[in-house]
């Protein structure tokens, strides 16, 4: 008589305490068995952070067994599940479907693709301890939710290491890493032979504008080490493994930053120190097959934060890196980064515990939309009141626009942080000078009507005659490898935007040819001000 237990094995969680997954060996189409482990955080076994997307509920998604009671799991998650556990015991055969284990070689002067046998030697038998929010957090418990969310910082700081799973592989999958192989072999080549010559590492320039120069690398150089054309004919499928979905998410970004993350798609793994090797190498490869070619948006930002981590940027500043990341639920566009501060600002800002608003089952869906907007419009003016009162900078009211339409339920100075409607100047990052110099600006911000009406104090120093529209869209940044629609639809966006720049320049006669009131040129005085001081 089976007398298993039939009742969810996820008990309520203690103060600091969370659930650890142990993933039981298996293979094929075997279901996939877990067991629950409730650790201590401060004093928990060694365990892997699962990053992942969760992808779309469906009636039919697939259950595990958790314990002996089954549960329901979203499709991507079981796949990874599927594709992360290791062989049984008994099994000594290796898939056809083998992939390859992309790592960093003993001597840390290259990269190698391990052999799948000795991996399966090492890991045959065993279990693999992992932290999944999907499971490891009961979804259906408010406030174990906001309990757990908390904690994530800290789950994925102490992870022995990340797991960010892209989801399964296609026929393509094998060319993407054998291109991103190839191009770590080159760029440690290169560096060795930098080192031999001596060459300063600054020819490289910095990761944020993706200008990584090889200083000589050749199509000839590239024959020298065995890659010939592979790089070149692989790139298209490299590029298309950064544009999954994984890469566009909010909650990643924490994850991401935290964790020192391998990269897995199917029996495909590479270490993200090796793909941001590859991305940024071949960004500035001198040949015309890569021309074009830039880092994904989203791990510059997670890579800057992770080199940021001791200094910790405000959380306004990344607010404000990450307005374009997409989440399922509207609060998490600001959730989602608070494990990158520290508790004392969050506590400033009043975010010390996430609140998700009250949810019943008798509402219809337009009813929970509209409960769930009401919950985030009061979390964004929080935020930008607090953010605004705490800090005095008015670097807030740079952030996406908050009522483009006029919308009587939002008001204008709150930045909407699910809003693409975001100014900005035509290069990133900090200007080259300040025009307060080493003083710190703050403005005299005062607010009125229960917090409803931003006042600022400032000085009337000239008027408006005329004005123009705004450039909606920036000039295109990457051309690689798009599609006839796609390529028309940037050529046309081009064309708009020199359009603009063409208004601007009229309505300030900036081609008058006369001197600026302040000395110099005035076209050149004009660029400056449109570049926001960013170039010298």
């Amino acid at each position: 008589m089976d007398t298993a237990p039939r009742d969810d094995p996820r008990t309520p969680l203690g103060k600091g305490q969370i659930r650890l997954l142990e993933l039981r060996p298996g293979k094929g189409k075997e279901q996939i068995q877990c067991y629950i482990h409730v650790e201590t955080l401060d004093d928990c076994p060694s365990y892997e952070a699962l990053s992942y997307t969760w992808g779309t509920r469906c009636e039919d998604d697939p259950k595990i067994k958790l314990n002996e009671y089954e549960i329901q799991v979203r499709k991507n998650l079981y796949t990874a599940l599927e594709s992360l556990r290791y062989p049984p015991q008994t099994d000594t055969t290796i898939s056809k479907d083998h992939g390859a284990f992309i790592d960093v070689n003993n001597k840390g002067d290259g990269v190698e693709i391990k052999n799948p046998s000795d991996l399966l030697r090492e890991t045959r038998g065993k279990s693999r301890y992992l932290w999944a929010d999907a499971i490891c957090i009961k979804q259906d418990g408010p406030e174990e939710k906001v309990h757990q969310i908390q904690l994530m910082g800290d789950i994925y700081r102490k992870s022995s290491k990340g797991i960010v799973w892209l989801g399964e592989p296609t026929n393509l999958t094998e060319r993407a890493f054998m291109a991103a192989y190839w191009l770590c072999r080159v760029s440690y080549h290169q560096e060795s032979l930098e080192n031999g010559l001596k060459i300063s590492k600054n020819d490289h320039g910095d990761l944020e504008s993706g200008q990584r120069k090889p200083s000589f690398i050749t199509m000839a150089r590239l024959d020298d080490v065995g890659v010939k054309w592979t790089i070149c004919q692989c790139w298209k499928e490299l590029m298309a493994l950064t544009k999954r979905e994984w890469f566009s998410r909010a909650w990643v970004v924490q994850e991401a930053t935290l964790s020192k993350n391998v990269f897995v798609c199917g029996n495909y793994s590479i270490p993200w120190s090796e793909l941001l090797r590859a991305l940024n190498f071949a960004s500035a490869i001198p040949i015309r097959p890569l021309a074009g070619v830039s880092l994904p948006s989203h791990m510059v930002v997670i890579e800057k934060l992770r080199r940021e981590l001791d200094g910790r940027s405000s959380f306004l500043d990344i607010l404000l890196r990450n307005s374009n990341c997409d989440a399922t639920v509207l609060v998490d566009r600001i959730y989602a980064f608070c494990g990158l501060v520290d508790q004392s600002e969050l506590q400033a800002l009043g975010l010390q515990s996430a609140e998700y608003g009250e949810q019943d089952s008798s509402w219809d869906e337009e009813m929970k939309k509209q409960k769930s907007e009401a919950v985030y419009r009061g979390l964004c003016k929080k935020v930008a009141v607090n953010l605004l009162r705490t800090s005095k900078n008015l670097n807030l009211l740079s952030g996406p626009v908050g009522n483009p339409e006029g919308r009587s339920d939002w008001l204008s100075w709150i930045p909407d942080w699910v809003a693409r409607h975001r100014p900005g100047c035509l290069l990133p990052d900090q200007p080259s000078f300040r025009a307060s110099g080493g003083a710190r600006t703050v403005g005299d911000i005062e607010f009125r009507d229960q917090d409803s009406t931003l006042g600022l104090e400032g000085f009337v120093f000239d008027s408006i005659e005329e004005m123009s529209d705004i450039a909606d869209r920036g000039p295109p940044t990457t051309w690689t490898f798009l599609q006839y629609e796609q390529y028309k639809k940037r050529m046309e966006d081009m064309v708009e935007f020199l359009q603009r720049c063409l208004e601007w320049e009229a309505i300030t006669n900036a081609r008058s040819k006369t001197s600026y009131v302040g000395g110099g040129d005035s076209l050149d005085a004009y660029w400056q001000t449109v570049l926001g001081g960013h170039v010298t």
